[in-house]
Order: structure tokens, then C-alpha cells, then sequence
């Protein structure tokens, strides 16, 4: 065996196979593209979505349906067996979060998973949320708070 340790063809063959199937490369690219959150792309996004429990598709029920319940004003309820209980199963449409707005929400969502849920805690989600925006959560009493918006949310 080791007359062929130093043969020339023996040794190209192993080092062209080498570089041809070094992994070095596609183990970084699998990092940056996947395995890191901060810098994951599509692929590797959806798959810390599946992870920590969101989706990247968020589905808009439609504004027009009626469904039972108790509207106070103006007086619009319907009463049993005249609509359903929810609109779930009607014509939803879909929005597709992009990737930077997919990223915002899986930190969140990963940050809502594993800190407590304190005022200074909840406010740093806002502050996450909501970076150039006045929002903020106030305790207001025993096992009781309150979201304060200085703006007009808007749907997305």
C-alpha cells in the first residue's frame, strides 16, 4: 500500500475530488442562508417560521360578512340560525409578508415564546414593532393593562 501513497495520478485524482466536493462553501452559504435568522433568506425564513409558529401567508377575512354576534351600535346583530358564528371558510384573501416583515415577525414571535410577559418587556416588543411610532402598555390595575396607540394602526 505504500508504494501507491506517493503516486502523482493517486494524488491529483484525491485532490481534484476534494476540491470538487469540499463542503466548506456550502456550509456557509447554509448558515447565511438558512441557519442564521438575521441574514436567512426565503427558504431559510419559512423554515424559523415552522419553528417558532408563524406563517408567512396571513389570511384577511373579509370586512363584508355578516356573522352572529352583539353589535351595540349601530344595532346590526343577526339572530340563531340566521348567520354563522365566524367567518372562517369564506372568500379570505391572502397577504404574503415580505422577507424583512417575515423576520420582524418570527424575532417577535420567538421573543413572545421565551421572555416574560412585564410592562418593560411588552413595551420593548412595541418599541420592536413599532420602531418610529409612539405605542406603549401601561398597568392599570391588579392583572390589568392597557396598549396605548398615539397612531392609527393600519392593517399590515
Amino acid at each position: 500500500m505504500s508504494q501507491y501513497a506517493n503516486s502523482p495520478v493517486i494524488c491529483n485524482l484525491i485532490d481534484s475530488m476534494n476540491e470538487c466536493i469540499d463542503p466548506a462553501g456550502s456550509i456557509d452559504d447554509f448558515y447565511r442562508l438558512a441557519f442564521n435568522v438575521k441574514t436567512a433568506q426565503s427558504f431559510g425564513l419559512d423554515i424559523w417560521g415552522r419553528i417558532v409558529g408563524v406563517n408567512r401567508n396571513i389570511s384577511i377575512p373579509p370586512d363584508d360578512i355578516d356573522t352572529f354576534g352583539f353589535k351595540t351600535s349601530p344595532q346590526a346583530f343577526q339572530p340563531f340560525n340566521s348567520y354563522p358564528f365566524s367567518s372562517a371558510g369564506a372568500r379570505f384573501s391572502s397577504y404574503h409578508l415580505s422577507d424583512e416583515r417575515f423576520r420582524l415577525l418570527i424575532m417577535i414571535k420567538a421573543a413572545a415564546n421565551i421572555l416574560h410577559a412585564t410592562a418593560p418587556n411588552i413595551n420593548k416588543y412595541l418599541r420592536m414593532i413599532f420602531p418610529e411610532k409612539r405605542v406603549y402598555f401601561l398597568i392599570t390595575g391588579h392583572m390589568k393593562g392597557r396598549y396605548f396607540f398615539e397612531f392609527t394602526p393600519n392593517k399590515f
